[in-house]
């Protein structure tokens, strides 16, 4: 699984072009999810209408402890459509401000440091999605702004 470099509040995680074959068709998009813990091992599924499943918003998820899944954003493009020759990609969790009462919208709000989070990723083909294995990081502890003798 990809390996993730974390801050107090973000993440980096690698993606690697192999972590999703295209053997259930060519993946068009992909999402991150983000949790402490995922109750169900991955999921996988048939588009609905054109749609995936619903998931909740990050301000959804803040109200839990411990903090169910959210997706980050809406479904873009994989970034190696754009760079074919492209291997990996970088791809940072918890870059946003974002609304603790915004519901509606997906956003990648801050992670809370020093705690352990699950991510995956979701890819998306013209008829379905698939989710990646769980990928597990902790965030660090906030560093001082002081030091003892």
């Amino acid at each position: 699984l990809p390996p993730v470099k974390s801050s107090s509040h973000s993440a980096v995680v690698t993606i690697h072009r192999d972590l999703f074959p295209n053997t259930e068709g060519t993946i068009l998009y992909f999402t991150i999810l983000v949790a402490q813990t995922f109750p169900h091992g991955p999921a996988h599924g048939w588009l609905t209408n054109g749609t995936g499943p619903t998931t909740s918003t990050w301000a959804e998820a803040i109200q839990d402890r411990p903090i169910l899944p959210y997706q980050t954003s809406a479904p873009r493009k994989t970034p190696f459509q754009a760079a074919p020759s492209s291997e990996v990609e970088e791809i940072k969790v918890g870059s946003e401000r974002c609304s603790e009462t915004d519901y509606e919208t997906y956003c990648d709000g801050p992670l809370e440091p020093a705690t352990a989070y699950e991510l995956r990723i979701r890819a998306f083909t013209s008829t379905g999605y698939r989710d990646s294995g769980t990928i597990k990081f902790q965030t660090e502890h906030p560093t001082t702004g002081f030091l003892m003798l």
